[in-house]
């Protein structure tokens, strides 16, 4: 049975975009139908759900999408039946959701997901002039990488006549927001051994992985980094200095030519790839490299905001006392995560005077240490 609105919850939520198609029934003061409120939801999906009937058969398929104004834009190939069965329809429906954590409860009957989810009606047309075509290229690009297209060359003509693209000009929309705990009865978790609570969730950016066939000395392209970070991974600061690159890209580090120096140190005399490799997981890495060959590491192992610990400083054997330690300290104190670190430390057995240079000092309780102001 649908749920009764009050008429007062009805009305604060309620706007543009409301209509019977898009009208929530179940646990409607969920609802949202402000166009700013649609429009956020659907610019933070990554993906877009499209449902359709084909030869009486219902489909639902994820597409890539970009949003401009009110209209909403999908592509795929000339061919693509989904994009074809949209031609004519009164009625597109997408749908785009965000999900923000699992809600724990007490009794499985309680259990929940805290969600934001836009389903957007409205109707299809396919696009036939050049320059929407090529709005509606670069909208879809920049959706998830704000930005690229002003990199690249623009789109061909070849390009464009591969290529299906269908607006959904949007009439009717919804937004179901679910937040919160379990909306269980206090009265129901006294006692219970069981854990109550909610488990966030978010998308993450993993570690930057360079096409092995891309040039070695290319700089990332600042709408890489900026998506990076918008994901929750550290931004990543290359810079040149004649020859030398600076570089704190996790791709670009030759992590067997790290693994096989740290092994043949004293502080980490055979330690495995394995172990190596999981400790550059878990730090910030800074790399120097010459022709794209890396000549130089650090890391810094920091909870973020008042220590940090500078580990595994090597040099390419070859290439020491060429003052290549001191250009790689500088970038590393020169990090925005690390200035504002309260104290670096460090330990050493033989480089006491190079990293006094740094601005190391010992003390008591450590071999080396560095305070910030």
């Amino acid at each position: 049975m649908a749920s009764q609105v009050p008429s007062d919850v009805e009305k604060t939520t309620k706007g543009e975009f409301f209509g019977p198609r898009a009208k929530l029934r179940r646990h409607a003061e969920r609802g949202r139908y402000d166009p700013e409120e649609v429009f956020a939801v659907v610019d933070a999906a990554p993906i877009a759900h499209l449902a359709f009937v084909l030869a009486g058969q219902a489909h639902c398929i994820p597409l890539a999408h970009g949003r401009v104004g009110r209209t909403v834009y999908l592509h795929g190939a000339v061919a693509n039946r989904a994009l074809k069965a949209l031609q004519g329809e009164q009625a597109s429906c997408l749908v785009f959701t965000l999900l923000d954590g699992l809600v724990c409860a007490t009794r499985a009957f309680n259990h929940s997901m805290n969600f934001r989810c836009a389903v957007v009606f409205g109707q299809a047309r396919e696009l036939t002039d050049p320059e929407e075509l090529g709005v509606a290229l670069s909208a879809i690009v920049d959706h998830n990488l704000p930005g690229r297209t002003q990199e690249l060359p623009p789109h061909s003509e070849q390009e464009l006549a591969m290529t299906r693209v269908v607006a959904v000009d949007i009439t009717e929309a919804s937004v179901k927001v679910r937040s919160g705990g379990t909306g269980q009865p206090a009265e129901t978790i006294p006692g219970s051994p069981n854990w109550v609570g909610t488990l966030p969730l978010a998308l993450v950016a993993g570690g930057l992985q360079r096409d092995p066939a891309l040039q070695p000395e290319t700089l990332l392209d600042p709408s890489i980094g900026l998506a990076a970070v918008r994901y929750g991974a550290n931004p990543v600061i290359e810079q040149r200095d004649g020859e030398w690159l600076y570089s704190t890209d996790d791709g670009r580090l030759d992590v067997d030519w790290i693994a096989q120096l740290l092994t043949e140190s004293y502080w980490a005399k055979g330690v495995s790839r394995a172990a190596v490799s999981q400790s550059l997981t878990g730090s910030l890495c800074f790399g120097l490299y010459e022709g794209g060959r890396q000549v130089a590491f650090a890391r810094v192992v920091s909870d973020g905001c008042r220590i940090g610990y500078v580990a595994d400083v090597i040099v390419d054997p070859g290439r020491q006392r060429c003052g290549l330690g001191t250009k790689l300290m500088n970038f590393v104190l020169a990090h925005p995560q690390v200035a504002k670190l309260s104290r670096l430390v460090l330990a050493t057995r033989d480089a006491d005077g190079f990293y006094e240079r740094c601005g190391f000092k010992k003390g008591a309780n450590v071999h080396l240490s560095r305070l910030n102001d």
